[in-house]
Order: C-alpha cells, then structure tokens, then sequence
C-alpha cells in the first residue's frame, strides 16, 4: 500500500469517529435541565418541602428517567415514570423531610437519563448532579397572609362519567412563607391537592405539583378539587363548604356544583 493510499484510508477513518464522536456528543446535549439548583426559603423543623427540577428534551428519542437517587435517607425523589417525548417536558423533585435538621443543609439527586434500544433500556449522556439547598430553623412559622379572588365560587355542571379537576388559586400576600396544612372540606369527601405550580415547556400549560409545598412571599399556588358524580348522589345543586388552614387565618370558601 503506498503512502499516498494509507494516508488517505487514515485521513477518512478520522473523519467517521470524528462524526461519530460529534453524533454522539450532540445526542448528549439535546436534553437539558432548566435548572440545576434549587434553593429553598426557611423551612421550619418538621415540615416537609418538595423541590422541582424541570427536564426539556430536545432529540429525537422518547426519554426516561432511568435511576434517580438521593444523597440522604432525608431526601425522597419523585419523578414520573413515563416517556419523554421529543419536544416535550418532564420532572424529577425530592421531598425534603426537615425534622431533626436545624441549620444549613446540602443535598443531591443524581439523575441518569436513559432510552430504550431493542427493548433495553441504555443510559444517555453522563449522571446530572441536582443540588437543593436551604437553612432549616427551629423557631415555629410566622404568620403568613393567603388571598383567594373570590370566596364564593362556582365549579359548574358535572355529569354521571365527568372527572372535574377544578382550580382554586390562590396568593401568599404577606411577609412570610405560607403552608397548608389541611384543606376541610367538611365531610364531603371530596379528594383535593394543592401546592405551587410550574411552568412546562412542554404543553404550554402548569403541571402541579402537590402537598407539603411552601408558597414564598408573593408567589402564587393553587388547591385542585377533584369533583366526581357518584352512583348514589341525586342530581341538583349543591353547596360545599371548605375550610383552608395553615400558618394564617383560617379561610372559608363556598363551592357551588351541580350533578346532572
């Protein structure tokens, strides 16, 4: 083989891993977490608080989230379980349990995103470091101020086979962080969550995250009914009345349904 020849065959096995180094590279970034880092306001011993971390996908490949794993036995992951489609969003969060845990803390969720490759599920790109932060007081909460646009509301007409998921939103007007507590609904059995929501870059709409959410000064949350027709209720209107507690003032609100 002349040197001319070799050089040439050299030059080309170059460029393939060079392109295969550079797909392989660009199959990596095409996900990203919009952030990294979650610091947390006060918390207060005892309470739990989840933390939130939003994942974009932006390759061609339905995404997983493959093993997620925390640095403490204080710190649960949650995440969803299913496919990121290309385009769309997802998150991975902990909740953050402060009991016995006075001062400043540091915590990681280590994340690895996989694929699936003939039915096996492969790993892709290397393990993302999320860090929540934060300082846990042994003081109790101060009072916080929570706002509602109305006291008396109106969730609409629910039919025999309709699941209405309505939204209650609310605003921590004062100084301070605002929990809730419970949510009384005063024996109608009526199923509820409520929390902050975030933006998703993936519908356009607020996916919610639920309970043991601390609502920061300012910042807006919302409490979601879960409203059902059973078998047995009789059609009509009815009035439901529900209590909202926390580390405020205890708020009633009115909901008016009616089962048709």
């Amino acid at each position: 083989m002349s040197t001319s020849v070799f050089n040439k065959d050299m030059r080309l096995l170059f460029l393939l891993c060079f392109c295969f180094i550079s797909m392989h590279g660009n199959a990596q970034e095409k996900y990203f977490f919009l952030s990294k880092e979650y610091i947390f306001d006060t918390l207060y011993e005892g309470e739990v608080s989840n933390s939130v971390f939003i994942l974009k996908n932006e390759s061609q490949d339905t995404l997983y989230f493959h093993d997620v794993r925390s640095s403490c036995g204080c710190l649960t992951p949650f995440y969803s379980r299913e496919g990121i489609l290309p385009g769309k969003c997802s998150m991975v969060g902990g909740h953050f349990l402060s009991k016995d845990r006075p001062g400043t803390f540091s915590k990681s969720i280590t994340v690895i995103i996989g694929k699936k490759v003939s039915g096996e599920m492969i790993q892709v790109g290397e393990a993302h470091h999320l860090i929540l932060k934060g300082f846990v007081s042994s003081d109790q909460r101060p009072e916080a101020s929570i706002k509602f646009n109305s006291m008396n509301l109106y969730a609409g007409k629910i039919s025999q086979d309709k699941v209405v998921y309505y939204r209650i939103p609310f605003k921590n007007s004062g100084e301070h962080g605002l929990k809730i507590s419970e949510v009384d609904n005063k024996g109608a059995n009526i199923d509820y969550t409520y929390g902050r929501e975030y933006i998703s870059c993936s519908t356009g709409q607020r996916p919610f995250v639920g309970n043991d959410e601390v609502i920061r000064a300012g910042e807006e949350g919302v409490i979601i009914l879960k409203l059902q027709k059973k078998e047995t209720t009789e059609e009509g209107k009815y009035e439901v009345y529900i209590d909202v507690k926390g580390n405020f003032k205890t708020k009633t609100l009115k909901v008016v349904l009616e089962f048709e």
